[in-house]
């Protein structure tokens, strides 16, 4: 079968729903994304081509894990169990397809839940299966603009930012029973430099340094020590034009502190323009 193949699988077909999507293009291979429900069980919620999810998945050390592995009328099709809800897994998916975290947050965000929480969420799942840096600096532009969007219709700065780090205090709480906290994410440096702007009282007095207690008490010395290292920097150069650009304004444009892509790697903005 050639690459450019399609296929459609019909509602009689025995396949599970999310297997019966409607006509769509893939490689030789395809995988079904699985997602873990309150009752225990996979459910196959979404399907993605095969050569896009290995460019993508485990890019930090491993290959694919793959539950199963069959051919279906001369296409090889694999199966990946996510333990996450389905709303992550089929984020995920939307991703795959279209790399675009604003068209994915649209559509997959839950009713029952903040945006800013589904974002932190997102991230921790990126950390946690270990994927691509473009899903984790696309989802923090997607945070980053949103957050600016509802500034410009006069939201309150403080309000927006107290959403954001309430949410990311959230994931980390949740992170103390044994899963993956967003540590690795750059949550916490989007965090000082919009408290550097935003909330300037809340870095000075006296704070307690209490690394390796809690996740969370970290979260709060790191922001606060993130912020001041960049007041001192600029003070020793006498150049304060040079802190971090406010990432509520509206010429903001260094969206790329924030990525994970390094100098040695293209930004995903890059790669879609």
């Amino acid at each position: 079968m050639s690459s450019d193949s399609s296929a459609t699988f019909r509602a009689d077909s025995g396949e599970p729903p999310a297997k019966r999507q409607k006509t769509f293009a893939y490689e030789p291979d395809i995988v079904f994304l699985q997602a873990f429900d309150d009752n225990g069980v996979f459910n196959t919620v979404a399907h993605v081509p095969g050569v896009r999810y290995r460019e993508i998945c485990n890019t930090r050390g491993s290959d694919p894990c793959y539950a199963i592995t069959k051919c279906v009328d001369g296409v090889e099709i694999k199966e990946v169990k996510l333990m996450y809800h389905e709303s992550f897994v089929k984020f995920y998916a939307h991703w795959i397809n279209e790399p675009n975290a604003e068209a994915a947050f649209e559509i997959c965000l839950p009713k029952n839940i903040s945006w800013p929480l589904f974002a932190c969420d997102v991230l921790r799942f990126w950390q946690d299966e270990s994927l691509h840096d473009d899903l984790h600096d696309s989802m923090v532009d997607c945070i980053i603009e949103r957050m600016r969007f509802r500034k410009q219709q006069n939201w309150s700065p403080v309000l927006l930012i107290n959403a954001l780090y309430s949410s990311v205090e959230a994931t980390e709480e949740e992170s103390q029973n044994g899963t993956c906290s967003t540590q690795e994410t750059q949550l916490s440096n989007l965090l000082a430099v919009l408290y550097l702007h935003h909330r300037k009282t809340e870095l000075v007095g006296q704070n307690r340094i209490y690394m390796g207690e809690s996740r969370v008490l970290d979260l709060k010395h790191d922001i606060k020590t993130i912020a001041m290292s960049l007041l001192i920097e600029a003070a020793a150069g006498e150049d304060f034009s040079k802190l971090p650009q406010d990432p509520l304004a509206i010429d903001f444009d260094d969206h790329c502190r924030y990525h994970t892509h390094g100098d040695d790697k293209i930004c995903h903005k890059q790669k879609q323009s």
